[in-house]
């Protein structure tokens, strides 16, 4: 978007330079008090790469000229960016801001026909007021910009009021980014395995790779506390092609001591997922590795699948062509239909832990999972239940036909040479 554009069209509302004066003019005033609420458009640089920022600009100027219309005396807006706005409210109650923040998020979400296309954006807020957040232009704004920073990580819609709190939380993440970015660059992280037994042959089949920050301050941190920040920034890429590398070595390792059966299991993210370099990296990793690909399952989420199902109908192919199998995971909580799994080239179906938890107690449970049983062996896949924990869930699973079992009554995730003493041991004896 031109810079200039507001200038040159009916209603000019003023740029950022302006604003920065003005509000610099209000703080230097100790007796004013005053809001601001920080609009940024979500998806606005998306029709602007796909239909040209001759579109682009007319929809920002029909959103901006419906919220003028709503601004009272004293009240004004300013360009910030080419998707950033900031209103400037006279006054700090909370329950007016709160109703215009809702005003203008209710405005830049409707539907926009311009040029006989139909268009739709999402507006979100941060609300920073004078003096309380800050005593200067700057700080103001930047407290806002953080409200809205808080909103954007934390997948939050509409509008929030900044507040302490949000400094330490993105601090952290900032720190915690910054810790990740050197973990990558010195190898901080180790791989976990978590064995999967056969039912019937009572034997370790398969481990998968599950991956730990062995912190130098903290120690070992959850991938719960740190995976969410690495798709957020980029870096799961990064870690995504450690954890195959890495992964690889081991099934390596283990195919060279003997156990060439054993399969390694490796999950793949939706981020991944959305780049055909994934496969290129795996390729090559075989190919420098030398490891059997027949010993290497992909696990990608039903909800990740069906979110990029084009994509990933298309890699798991691919796969398949390198010998590399793919399994369906959390299977029963995403929102695969029957003719897509019909047509998904994948050998196993996983079925999420939600529908094991109460098995053995609910008739509606076992009746589910007894049905994707069926149909899985139907569909010539093979079926396996995670997030097995009592002896009890081990019966019903056994009882109705499931292939495997993974969960913390067989085996925690544990270290490689745990999996070997458990496969040294032969039959699983807890099954």
């Amino acid at each position: 978007m031109n810079d200039t554009i507001f200038q040159d069209m009916v209603m000019p509302i003023p740029q950022k330079d302006y604003f920065s004066k003005k509000l610099q003019h209000f703080t230097n005033r100790k007796e004013d008090f005053f809001s601001i609420v920080f609009l940024n458009i979500d998806n606005f640089k998306k029709i602007n790469d796909s239909f040209g920022y001759e579109v682009g600009d007319e929809l920002i100027l029909e959103i901006i000229i419906k919220i003028k219309k709503e601004l009272r005396n004293g009240e004004e807006i300013f360009v910030c960016g080419i998707d950033k706005f900031i209103i400037v409210l006279p006054y700090l109650e909370e329950k007016y801001i709160i109703h215009k923040a809702e005003t203008i998020i209710n405005i830049v979400n409707k539907r926009y026909k311009i040029r006989k296309s139909v268009f739709q954006v999402f507006g979100r807020i941060g609300i920073s007021s004078y003096p309380k957040d800050g005593y200067n232009f700057h700080d103001i704004v930047r407290k806002a910009s953080m409200a809205i920073e808080f909103i954007e990580s934390n997948n939050m819609n509409k509008y929030i009021f900044f507040n302490k709190y949000m400094m330490d939380i993105i601090a952290g993440k900032t720190t915690m980014e910054s810790d990740l970015r050197t973990a990558i660059q010195n190898n901080q992280f180790i791989l976990y395995y978590q064995p999967l037994v056969s039912i019937k042959d009572k034997e370790v089949i398969g481990a998968e790779a599950l991956i730990r920050w062995n912190h130098p301050v903290k120690g070992m941190v959850s991938p719960i506390e740190f995976i969410p920040l690495a798709e957020e920034t980029g870096l799961i890429n990064d870690i995504g092609e450690w954890v195959i590398k890495d992964a690889f070595k081991q099934s390596k390792i283990w195919q060279e001591k003997g156990y060439d059966k054993l399969k390694v299991l490796i999950n793949i993210s939706a981020i991944q997922l959305r780049y055909y370099s994934l496969l290129n990296y795996i390729k090559e990793t075989l190919d420098k590795v030398r490891n059997n690909p027949k010993n290497i399952k992909i696990e990608i989420t039903e909800t990740v699948m069906m979110d990029s199902y084009e994509q990933g109908v298309k890699i798991i192919n691919d796969l398949n062509e390198l010998g590399i199998d793919t399994i369906l995971d959390d299977f029963g909580v995403g929102h695969s239909s029957l003719s897509h799994l019909k047509t998904l080239p994948i050998s196993t179906l996983k079925i999420d832990k939600s529908f094991i938890d109460n098995i053995h107690r609910e008739k509606w449970d076992k009746e589910i999972v007894q049905g994707i049983v069926n149909l899985g062996h139907k569909m010539k896949m093979s079926v396996v239940a995670e997030g097995v924990e009592f002896s009890e869930q081990l019966d019903v699973l056994e009882d109705i036909g499931c292939d495997a079992v993974q969960g913390y009554i067989l085996g925690k995730p544990m270290e490689p040479w745990c999996i070997e003493k458990l496969l040294r041991r032969g039959e699983w004896k807890n099954v």
